[in-house]
């Protein structure tokens, strides 16, 4: 794979945008610069020694010409900084009594048109290119990274329409993809198998995230708060990142099953003690944090379909929050699922929905840092609340697990087994 990196940013002549691209090619990244300030795009173009086009992000022609122009001129891009906004101006029509007497005056929402629509143009172009595009150096398509604001938290007066485009961006930002998912396999290797990290590592894992719609994938091992009560060998969980949930059922992915090498064939055969697979898709993210924690805490729970919505407020409207008051927590992620399977126990093919009917599941994802308070009060308060033993009554089965990070897979890692 390629050492170099590129980069695409808006309103990438002044301020914020002409920051980050001189931070960006200060650290070796090409950048593509894109303005509709053409004076002080020649400027920084110059100063940066960068190619650049003349863009209106408003309008999307002209952000795929000057999207094509930067794919043209790099192959590939690897980032995309949406920058490009403006900040409030007068958006209602003065009012004085000669100026509108039977009329009335359409409102300016330029700010809305360039810092909302301008930054949905160029997310859609962004994640149009990815999805043609192979892994990069460091095991991913590409990124987006959006510009906040305070102002996208904390109402500010006076600023109604730039903090209404802020808040839209937080919102776009703190919402998962509803097309996508994750992909669960819980695995436990007979005790003799004893090449099954190489297996998963360096066959397994790459095969899958070298597919375009699988954006990442980690490996953890399960662990348990009391030592006394460790599994010999461990259960681990390999988990993938779902740009699509479709994906599971093209022809690429499945011809990973339909081909099987001849070992991977023996390990699903011979070589697990334990098997399950779960695919969920996206309900709900809390946090902006990213990439693979030190430690998840997972907790699934089946529910009957009648107890869903309070049971879905009760997460949203307190127990996340409570989560999220834990040292160390970094994010909280909601799935439902879609399917739900064990697939070997007691190395054993037994193949059965673990969902009952008339009922759902759903799990919760939450990430720490290794250093962490699921030991202490505050996680010990979010367990106590009197609604959480309320919906504790309700569900019908429940699963809590731990999680510590051992490893993430990479395309490049791939070895062809002999």
């Amino acid at each position: 794979m390629m050492d170099q990196q590129y980069a695409y940013v808006t309103g990438a002549a002044s301020g914020c945008g002409l920051a980050i691209s001189t931070f960006l090619v200060e650290k070796g990244v090409k950048v593509f610069l894109a303005d509709f300030d053409e004076k002080n795009l020649r400027v920084a173009a110059e100063q940066l020694r960068s190619p650049f086009a003349v863009v209106n992000v408003a309008d999307w022609e002209s952000q795929v010409k000057g999207f094509k122009e930067a794919v043209s001129q790099f192959g590939r891009i690897d980032y995309v900084y949406p920058i490009a906004g403006i900040g409030e101006n007068s958006w209602i029509p003065p009012l004085s009594s000669g100026q509108l007497p039977d009329d009335f005056a359409k409102p300016n929402l330029s700010i809305i048109e360039i810092n909302i629509t301008g930054l949905l143009y160029s997310i859609a172009l962004a994640l149009q290119q990815f999805r043609r595009q192979d892994l990069g150096k460091h095991g991913y398509r590409g990124k987006i990274l959006c510009p906040g604001s305070i102002m996208g938290i904390y109402p500010c007066a006076g600023n109604p329409i730039y903090n209404t485009s802020k808040h839209a961006v937080t919102g776009l930002s703190s919402n998962p993809n509803p097309d996508g998912g994750v992909l669960y396999a819980f695995t436990q290797p007979t005790p003799d198998f004893s090449d099954y990290h190489s297996w998963y590592n360096t066959e397994h894992g790459p095969l899958r995230v070298a597919l375009d719609f699988i954006e990442g994938g980690n490996r953890y091992e399960c662990y348990y708060a009391d030592p006394q009560i460790q599994l010999d060998p461990p259960i681990y969980l390999a988990m993938y990142e779902l740009g699509r949930l479709s994906g599971l059922n093209e022809r690429p992915y499945q011809a990973l099953t339909d081909d099987r090498s001849t070992r991977e064939d023996d390990v699903f055969r011979n070589r697990l003690t334990f098997l399950e697979r779960r695919i969920y898709k996206n309900i709900s993210t809390r946090g902006t944090y990213s990439g693979p924690a030190p430690v998840l805490l997972t907790v699934a729970f089946v529910i009957k379909d009648e107890h869903v919505d309070e049971f879905n407020r009760w997460y949203e409207e307190e127990h996340t929050t409570d989560v999220s008051k834990v040292p160390g927590w970094r994010r909280t992620r909601r799935f439902v699922a879609v399917e739900a399977n064990s697939l070997r126990q007691g190395g054993q093919v037994v193949e059965y929905d673990q969902i009952p009917e008339g009922h759902s599941e759903f799990i919760a994802i939450h990430d720490f840092d290794a250093e962490n308070g699921l030991e202490g009060p505050e996680f010990e308060y979010a367990q106590t609340r009197p609604w959480r033993q309320k919906i504790l009554g309700l569900v019908k089965g429940r699963d809590h697990r731990r999680f510590k990070h051992i490893h993430e897979f990479k395309a490049g890692d791939y070895v062809k087994p002999e």
